[in-house]
């Protein structure tokens, strides 16, 4: 496939390095993070979240030669100690410091963007790093803290907000103490010099499962010829990045689309999943649902099967499970087959409209 300058590639496949489990719906690309002396690492396998926003990653995925330099506190008391980040998502949380990279995605550049990372020996584990609290800094931080365990060498976040809006710290080897940071770990598009106020994710359809397929990451939306969003639906966001989803005779507020979410997570009154946690109907059963935003809509399906799950096999377009909240459904991976879903970013402006929005087609 032939890649524009503001392109990047995605896959959805087993991950290599993964032989015990199904990387089920995961898209990943290859990004490159560079130190202040131009020391780089090649990085692929990161997960691309449309759900999340700055790019994390595992300590062991960079080579011993990027020395990435460590953002220091500028708060009293804690001037010039290395700041730490616990984020949370959706189940659990993740610790790591935060230190300032180049980030190369494709042919396109972000310069000094802080980003995390994770189970690095050198930065105080959460378990040390307590800060007046027997239950430490980030006590729902994820066990899952290698490649092998999470699927992934971690996130590239790319949704529609410049910022995570986290909690930091600024740690010595024994203690962390809460402190607003000189900056926050921040969507790398936002720092693009171009073509960044979004970005358009595309991933051919899929009528049943197979071994892997293709995508195309886009960066920018209205800004070239190949990312105009003439024919799309847009769907303005909340100030929290949600959706209103009408599904079953049932309105859901805070719903949302994210690519980093292997499943649609959603409620299906009336069915039970399976032992694996996944509904597992026997034949193909098809769910009408709308998205909507004011007084603009999308109707689409949402269809749901029994995996069949078996290792090498990756695509699942019919995989489901419930949802984790009664007020969202969370149209995960196997909404994006087919399609072509934007992502503008908080203020941006486009031709279309003012971030933040989803634009589907």
């Amino acid at each position: 496939m032939q890649l524009a300058a503001n392109q990047l590639a995605v896959t959805v496949e087993q991950e290599p390095d993964i032989t015990t489990y199904i990387t089920a719906d995961t898209p990943y690309a290859t990004v490159t993070v560079c130190d202040a002396l131009g020391n780089c690492s090649t990085v692929d396998h990161v997960l691309v979240d449309t759900g999340s926003y700055g790019l994390r990653l595992f300590a062991s995925a960079l080579s011993s030669n990027v020395q990435l330099t460590p953002m220091l506190s500028t708060s009293t008391g804690t001037s010039g100690q290395p700041i730490g980040e616990c984020a949370s998502f959706i189940s659990s949380s993740v610790w790591g410091a935060v230190r300032i990279a180049t980030i190369q995605l494709g042919a396109m550049t972000a310069s000094n963007v802080p980003i995390q990372i994770m189970a690095d020996p050198t930065f105080p584990d959460k378990s040390t790093a307590l800060s007046g609290s027997t239950n430490g800094v980030c006590p729902n931080a994820s066990a899952k803290s290698s490649e092998q365990q999470f699927g992934a060498k971690w996130v590239l976040g790319i949704g529609m907000f410049k910022n995570d809006i986290q909690s930091y710290y600024a740690c010595t080897t024994s203690s962390c103490t809460r402190v607003t940071p000189p900056h926050q770990v921040s969507n790398p598009v936002a720092s693009l010099p171009t073509d960044n106020n979004g970005v358009i994710l595309t991933l051919p359809a899929v009528s049943a499962n197979q071994t892997t397929l293709s995508g195309v990451l886009t960066f920018g939306v209205d800004t070239q010829s190949n990312n105009q969003l003439d024919g799309y639906t847009v769907l303005q966001a909340t100030t929290s990045g949600d959706l209103t989803a009408t599904m079953n005779g049932a309105s859901y507020p805070a719903s949302f689309i994210d690519s980093g979410s292997n499943a649609y997570f959603v409620d299906l009154p009336g069915v039970t999943p399976g032992s694996d946690g996944f509904y597992d109907p026997p034949q193909l059963t098809t769910y009408p649902v709308t998205l909507s935003a004011g007084s603009v809509s999308y109707a689409s399906n949402v269809s749901v099967q029994a995996s069949g799950s078996q290792l090498g096999i990756a695509v699942y377009p019919n995989l489901a499970a419930p949802s984790k909240s009664k007020q969202a459904q969370d149209f995960g991976l196997p909404f994006f087959y087919g399609k072509s879903i934007a992502y503008v970013i908080e203020s941006a402006v486009t031709s279309h409209g003012t971030g933040p929005f989803y634009a589907i087609k």
